[in-house]
């Protein structure tokens, strides 16, 4: 069984737990971990669309775990990657980010 240990994205963990609701989206990645093919660039690509559409300042939580997840989107890219695993962890953890 996969864990959020097997991700390399131990900073995010950090950075995430500081959000009013950082638990309940650790606990909605760990699911997907387990649960789906998704891998470390679902994850991070995930959280920097998250911060882009909910963050608030550069001391935001999801701001801080998106810049320490490494994930920088393309020059066409305006949103998560749709039909995939990004997208489903994006729309269970925007639910959580308000």
């Amino acid at each position: 069984m996969r864990t959020l240990a097997a991700l390399d994205l131990a900073p995010c963990w950090r950075e995430l737990a500081d959000h009013h609701n950082g638990a309940a989206m650790l606990r909605v990645i760990a699911y997907h971990v387990r649960n789906t093919e998704c891998d470390a660039g679902d994850v991070a690509e995930a959280l920097y669309w998250l911060a882009y559409d909910y963050g608030g300042s550069e001391w935001c939580p999801l701001r801080r775990a998106s810049n320490v997840s490494g994930y920088r989107p393309g020059l066409c890219a305006r949103a998560v990657e749709p039909g995939g695993t990004a997208e489903m962890i994006y729309e269970e953890l925007a639910d959580l980010a308000t």
